[in-house]
């Protein structure tokens, strides 16, 4: 066998040992075949097509009356029979190849339902559509159960190309037919489109809404002969992470063979990435009741390996939430999400009736599940009261049945949830949504001066890696980080302290799976910011006033204020508020006659005592900003004696400034000058240095003078009369 060979099939192999499924990956234009070089150096495309029939166009409005009536009518089922003596065989590299092509020009898309299929040892099995966007497989004897029928995903486009490889040591002994073909309506929006967009006024793409990976990680499409909708995995109380399944009974009512497909959703929100999909098979359904639209399917071939999958929290309590989400599939597209912010409301006793506040939901979305404001399942989706309405992104109210009816449902293990989600009979009335791999980073909150903090991930699943990076919060200067596989470290050697957020995105052979945080604070030297009035982002220290305007609201934020002990004395404020996780402090000066400070203690909580020193903020009233007042006598001689009169200050005022080293002695120098206020001629100037000059005003013609001392920025006048 040659080495090219040996490695694909080595690297098939290893994406088996990951799981069962069939993965569906999608792709730009033509780039499929460069994804597996088999498929590049097979001449498959030359292939004349077997052609379908083509679909009588009733069809079309009978799956609209339905999509209005119930579950998303995506598809038409026809009756096919291919076998191996239908395809072409080449001979390939170390094997053969069978090629079967089937086109349909009323198709939009093709899912097959083959009820033989064996693969023989090292023999697969892909499907392709012809410009290669969508390329579903590798399919090996694991991905098939014995005895049911094998339903593929569902397949972009009008021509589509099965090729199975048999290796020469394993020629004849595969075995396939295809017994039916479902032919996607191209009237309707398939759910392999490309042409969704990331926000619309009635959509809103899960990834443009942050926050809710693990809950869309749990979500699917389920599809049902020509029909389909929205579903999740379910947690049960013995956390055995079965493949329970929640969706709508009237998504499932038109077959008796279903497949789930998981990660329908893009990676980025406004970017056309998604990630590959698992297709599972091997589902059977445990139980169903009308009352509540209920229907509970079990993923018998579940990856439960793959650590990307989620399991739903549930409330079976029957308790009104306030708020929640839904996340759906909306024409069996990529994953939305639709929020309420208002309370839920009964709607006919076994039904929560929704008014969204964001996105909706469409045809497609029937069976997705409806979470409270906790992120439990308490329902799953029903439908609209407001009929198609929905498809003109009408604002109308969606019926969920309950998930605390459906619980006892009509009191039978084929018509309840209890006995599935509960096998051992707990009583359990609430369960916590979560992966099978509970990955946690670890690592300090807090890194004091000069030392450094370490990170890692504990219960990193096997087969994934980790890629750090940071966000910056406040503060000026981001942190030293290194490196070394799945840890990390952080150098807390800068000079100011600061907030920010280590992430730690995790990906499960090339795919991300999760992204975990951790809040990092690391106290050096002080750093704070305040507003006051229109003046913002001006930085503050201990020790040296903060000067406000009384009855003005102060806005103090510090990294060395977070989950400190915050305490004022001697001056109360009017107004004070302390949030300690985020080391925000808001303050009023009070609207009095006194100009005391207002003395704020800053103390470390143990055991950070040692990691930040303890320090004091002053507040003081800017009425009492160190300063002059002018004072002018004219004296008898003519003389006018101009003269800097100090403030006066209380002792404790006097005290606090002295102790900031606020000057409160005479100033170094000032300059004196003096207008005539008729002319506005400057009629005399001089730079002194004493706290009082006497000025000669012999000459100067009879009238009234304007006198200005300038001291640096501030300038003081007054108006004397000379005769």
């Amino acid at each position: 066998m040659k080495k090219g060979i040996i490695f694909i099939y080595l690297c098939i192999l290893s994406v088996l040992q990951i799981n069962a499924q069939v993965e569906t990956r999608y792709f730009n234009k033509e780039k499929a075949s460069e994804s597996i070089r088999q498929l590049k150096e097979w001449n498959y495309k030359t292939i004349k097509a077997h052609q379908l029939p083509s679909l009588d166009k009733e069809l079309l409005k009978k799956a609209e009356d339905d999509n209005k009536r119930g579950a998303f009518h995506w598809g038409e089922s026809i009756e096919i029979s291919y076998s191996l003596s239908d395809g072409v065989w080449q001979n390939v590299s170390d094997g053969r190849l069978w090629i079967l092509t089937i086109e349909s020009s009323d198709a939009s898309s093709m899912s097959f339902v083959f009820n033989k299929l064996y693969l023989s040892e090292g023999a697969f099995l892909y499907i392709i559509n012809e410009d290669e966007t969508v390329l579903y497989g590798p399919v090996t004897n694991r991905s098939v159960a014995e005895g049911r029928d094998f339903i593929t995903n569902t397949i972009l486009g009008k021509h589509i190309s099965i090729l199975l490889y048999e290796p020469y040591s394993q020629q004849g002994k595969s075995i396939l037919k295809i017994k039916e073909v479902v032919i996607g309506l191209r009237e309707q929006d398939i759910y392999v489109s490309k042409s969704i967009n990331t926000s619309t006024d009635c959509s809103l793409d899960v990834a443009c809404k942050l926050g809710w990976d693990l809950e869309a990680d749990a979500t699917g499409i389920v599809l049902s002969g020509g029909y389909g909708g929205s579903g999740a995995l379910l947690m049960t109380t013995d956390n055995s992470f079965k493949g329970y399944f929640l969706t709508a009974k009237h998504v499932v009512d038109h077959s008796n063979s279903y497949t789930v497909t998981f990660f329908y959703r893009r990676k980025t929100c406004g970017e056309e990435s998604e990630y590959s999909t698992i297709t599972c098979n091997n589902v059977v359904l445990r139980a169903s009741w009308s009352d509540s639209d209920m229907a509970l399917l079990e993923i018998l071939d579940l990856p439960t390996s793959n650590p990307k999958l989620a399991w739903l929290g549930w409330d079976r309590t029957g308790a009104v939430s306030h708020g929640g989400v839904s996340i759906h599939y909306p024409h069996l597209k990529l994953a939305n999400i639709a929020v309420e912010y208002d309370n839920f409301s009964t709607y006919k006793n076994n039904f929560w009736r929704v008014n969204w506040d964001e996105s909706t939901t469409k045809p497609g979305s029937s069976g997705s599940p409806l979470l409270n404001q906790s992120r439990r399942v308490v329902g799953q989706d029903y439908g609209s009261l407001g009929g198609s309405g929905l498809e003109e992104c009408d604002v109308v109210d969606m019926i969920y049945g309950k998930f605390s009816k459906s619980w006892t449902g009509g009191g039978t293990n084929t018509s309840r949830l209890s006995n599935w989600l509960d096998p051992s009979n707990t009583g359990v009335t609430v369960t916590n949504s979560r992966r099978r791999h509970a990955s946690v980073l670890v690592g300090p909150t807090y890194i004091c001066s000069g030392s450094t903090g370490s990170y890692s991930i504990n219960d990193l699943p096997s087969g994934c890696n980790v890629s750090w990076s940071w966000t910056n919060g406040f503060g000026p200067t981001p942190p030293n980080i290194q490196v070394s596989g799945t840890t990390c470290t952080i150098n807390n050697n800068v000079s100011s302290s600061y907030i920010g957020t280590l992430n730690a995105k995790i990906y499960y052979y090339g795919t991300l799976i999760e992204t975990l945080q951790q809040r990092v604070i690391a106290y050096s030297g002080f750093y704070g910011l305040y507003d006051y009035g229109n003046v913002t982002n001006q930085q503050f220290f201990p020790n040296s006033p903060i000067w406000v305007t009384k009855g003005t609201a102060v806005h103090l934020k510090s990294p060395n204020l977070v989950n400190k002990n915050v305490s004022y004395s001697l001056t109360n404020p009017s107004a004070w508020q302390f949030i300690s996780d985020t080391g925000v402090l808001h303050v009023t000066y009070p609207n009095v006659s006194t100009n005391n400070p207002i003395l704020i203690s800053v103390q470390n909580n143990p055991p950070y005592s040692n990691c930040d020193n303890s320090y004091q903020l002053i507040i003081m009233p800017n009425s009492v900003l160190p300063g002059y007042s002018l004072s002018t006598i004219v004296g008898g001689n003519g003389q006018i004696v101009v003269s800097l009169v100090e403030k006066e200050y209380s002792d404790e005022v006097r005290s606090v400034l002295e102790t900031c080293g606020n000057k409160m002695t005479m100033i170094d120098t000032w300059t004196l000058e003096v207008y005539n206020a008729n002319t506005g001629k400057k009629v005399f100037g001089k730079i002194t240095s004493g706290m009082s000059y006497a000025i000669e005003t012999t000459g100067w013609t009879s009238g009234v003078y304007v006198v200005k001392a300038v001291l640096g920025e501030d300038v003081l006048s007054e108006k004397v009369m000379v005769k």
